[in-house]
């Protein structure tokens, strides 16, 4: 486990400057890395004999004062606020896997209590390890790109997810109940691409995107913003490289059933409560494969042409009718 077990000190309200407390820290000193930090990369090469990293870049969320000397001091209250912000993906938020968040957020938040301060939420989500984004993110498919007559306004629809369709293996086969959004929080959901929060198609709270539950699914229109990302997506849906997508999410207490066959060895889940829906993503690979999308670009003038052709067909049998009655 990369995120360092909190430890009780104490706690400062000073200036902070955290490049000059890692300047103070010593190069290989891993005793005082451990009692500044919060977090370490444990994939990063070990030089230390006890099998840490012993670059400081593979260190993060410096929250302690540390001496001209390199001892590492008290935590600092601005540090541990820094740190629960950058959680909350402030200066473009932090790349240390989704299951080490909750523990950052643990520690830091705990020196803050320390000093009697009631941390910030950790806006993720207050059970963040409950959250489910992975690119298995429940069967979807995306049925079409529509431009609307006025705007032509290019638009992803489809299903981000699926009702009682069984995900591929996840170690487990899963399906979602007819039911599960009955009591979802919808209040603050975005589209991304592969779940990515760097790269955002559009947001319910900015009406660039909607959802709705239905007998099939989860249904969604997004109208994607003019970025290269976006633009680029629709090139690659346009080819068919990218075609399907899934949603992230966190399953109610006890809003889950596992069932496992003796005889197969086989283990499957159906959920029957989501309690918040946090993203709708197009993705690569997806975990169900039943369904697909399909960017469809359909412009104005061809909407046109269509309702003209039906007016004509309209009028050709009318003249059929009258020249049939006159016979």
């Amino acid at each position: 486990m990369a995120v360092i077990p909190y430890e009780k000190t104490d706690v400062v309200d000073v200036a902070w400057d955290g490049n000059a407390m890692k300047a103070n820290l010593k190069s290989n000193d891993i005793k005082n890395f451990l009692k500044a930090y919060a977090w370490y990369d444990e994939t990063a090469p070990d030089n230390d004999k006890d099998g840490f990293p012993d670059a400081k870049s593979a260190w993060k969320f410096i929250h302690h004062m540390v001496d001209a000397d390199g001892n590492a001091k008290e935590a600092n209250i601005t540090a541990c606020r820094n740190a629960i912000a950058f959680l909350n993906g402030a200066m473009n938020g932090t790349n240390i896997p989704v299951h080490d968040i909750q523990g950052v957020y643990n520690h830091v938040a705990q020196h803050l209590k320390d000093a009697n301060i009631e941390p910030p939420t950790l806006k993720r989500s207050a059970t963040i390890n409950d959250k489910e984004t992975r690119t298995f993110h429940l069967n979807a498919e995306v049925r079409a790109v529509q431009v609307d007559d006025t705007t032509q306004q290019t638009k992803i629809v489809g299903y981000a997810a699926k009702f009682n369709q069984q995900s591929v293996d996840l170690g487990f086969f899963e399906t979602l109940d007819r039911h599960c959004f009955d009591s979802t929080d919808m209040s603050d959901v975005v589209a991304l691409i592969n779940h990515d929060e760097n790269l955002v198609l559009g947001r319910t709270t900015s009406g660039t995107l909607t959802l709705k539950v239905d007998d099939i699914g989860l249904y969604f229109e997004v109208i994607p913003s003019n970025t290269s990302y976006a633009n680029d997506l629709i090139e690659n849906m346009k080819a068919g490289n990218i075609n399907q997508c899934s949603f992230a999410f966190v399953v109610a207490d006890n809003g889950d059933e596992w069932q496992y066959d003796d005889k197969t060895g086989v283990m499957t889940r159906t959920v029957f409560d989501i309690a918040k829906l946090y993203d709708v993503s197009l993705v690569t690979y997806p975990a169900y494969t039943q369904t697909e999308a399909v960017l469809a670009q359909r412009k104005a003038q061809n909407m046109k042409e269509e309702i003209e052709k039906q007016k004509e067909k309209e009028l050709l049998k009318r003249k059929l009718q009258i020249e049939l009655e006159l016979v």
